[in-house]
């Protein structure tokens, strides 16, 4: 899972994937606590026992959202975001 810009300024949208299957899940607009979990609520019934890992970024409502909503599951986070912070900080070095 994770926010994309859908237009120039601050419009995202959420995009639920499953990367095992190189699909699509949903995708939805806005990328707050109430989206996101409004979002994961609608495939829940078709995916919550299947999770046993998922993959967000580091925005704090996909955090909580997968936390709240999929307790099982491990909560990892992508590559893009782990190596950017790293490298943020070592350029402001």
């Amino acid at each position: 899972m994770d926010e994309k810009a859908i237009h120039r300024g601050h419009t995202f949208a959420t995009v639920v994937s499953d990367s095992a299957r190189a699909t699509v899940l949903d995708a939805g607009e806005g990328r707050d606590n109430s989206s996101v979990r409004a979002l994961l609520q609608d495939i829940l019934g078709t995916i919550k026992d299947e999770s046993k890992t998922i993959t967000t970024g580091m925005w704090k409502a996909n955090i909580s959202g997968v936390s709240e909503l999929f307790p099982e599951a491990t909560l990892i986070h992508d590559r893009f975001h782990l190596i950017q912070y790293p490298n943020k900080a070592l350029d402001r070095v």
